[in-house]
């Protein structure tokens, strides 16, 4: 995997996917092979790979969750299996998967799934997303990789400049002292998230 990283940082994605192919024999149980190579395909511009990205990601819900429908898929179960065990940018990817394949009733779907199980953590979808005792960053991440999306294809009139600032409790507060979020790193263009 250390050849696909180089590969994937000089920006050669469509030779990060191969080299990840390479090994598939030997790696395609292991989930971050699965969640390494679904980035891979889904950061061609080409777009016609996201299909297979979209099933390396639902298999990773699988993987972690459960099946959506049964004990485990939509929250937690015996076993201890939740959507907040899954990679937050396979979630996140998943959702913008479905959203550009047209199937947006899946991804509400998974999203509604996610609201539910973040609610019953205990957490909000405002707040410290990711810091330590703070709310798990799969639903924020999720939003902000479906907006991306809707941005980057000119789908909102929205632009960095005119989020403003955001408070703790998740509502605007205009200030010039305030500044943007640091970048994530995400596939320009795309709206998917590289995390």
């Amino acid at each position: 995997m250390s050849l696909a990283q180089l590969h994937w940082e000089a920006g050669a994605f469509g030779r990060a996917q191969e080299v990840l192919q390479q090994s598939a024999e030997f790696c395609s149980d292991h989930p971050t092979w699965r969640l390494n190579l679904a980035h891979a395909l889904v950061a061609q511009e080409d777009g016609f790979r996201l299909g297979e990205a979209a099933e390396l990601y639902q298999s990773l819900v699988t993987h972690f969750a459960g099946p959506p429908g049964v004990a485990g898929g939509s929250g937690g179960d015996a076993l201890g299996g939740s959507l907040l065990d899954v990679p937050p940018a396979a979630l996140a990817n998943l959702c913008v998967c479905h959203v550009v394949g047209s199937q947006n009733e899946v991804a509400e779907e998974l999203l509604r799934r996610l609201e539910d199980v973040v609610g019953a953590a205990g957490g909000s979808t405002g707040g410290s997303e990711g810091a330590p005792g703070g709310v798990p960053p799969h639903l924020s991440l999720t939003n902000l990789a479906i907006g991306t999306l809707y941005c980057a294809k000119g789908a909102l009139g929205l632009s960095a400049s005119s989020w403003g600032c955001w408070t703790a409790n998740g509502r605007s507060q205009e200030s010039e002292a305030c500044t943007m979020p640091p970048h994530l790193p995400c596939v320009p263009r795309t709206g998917f998230c590289a995390v």
